[in-house]
């Protein structure tokens, strides 16, 4: 599975491009990494703390093993990008694969 990185913020369930961006490099190489990465601003940062707080009461209430459920469903998927995950992590820190 490759991992599709687009640069974007991801505010709620929208994909943001923000103005400013940045790229992540290589620290080894010095290389500058694809894609840049959208600057979050304020008003990106209050959307998202906006909606992280009104999922609270709902999250709080969801019992524990469908959370559970959840966060094992987000582990899998973290797993399943495997070596584009771990390339992408030696890429922007330098550090080797083992």
């Amino acid at each position: 599975m490759s991992m599709l990185l687009t640069g974007e913020l991801f505010i709620g369930a929208h994909r943001v491009a923000a103005p400013g961006t940045f790229r992540a490099r290589n620290p080894a190489t010095g290389e500058a990494l694809d894609p840049p990465f959208s600057e979050a601003r304020p008003e990106h940062i209050e959307a998202a703390c906006a909606l992280a707080w009104q999922a609270f009461d709902t999250w709080r209430e969801t019992p524990p093993d469908l959370r559970a459920t959840f966060l094992d469903t987000i582990a899998q998927e973290i797993m399943e990008l495997g070596d584009a995950l771990i390339g992408r992590a030696n890429a922007e820190t330098g550090l080797p694969r083992a």
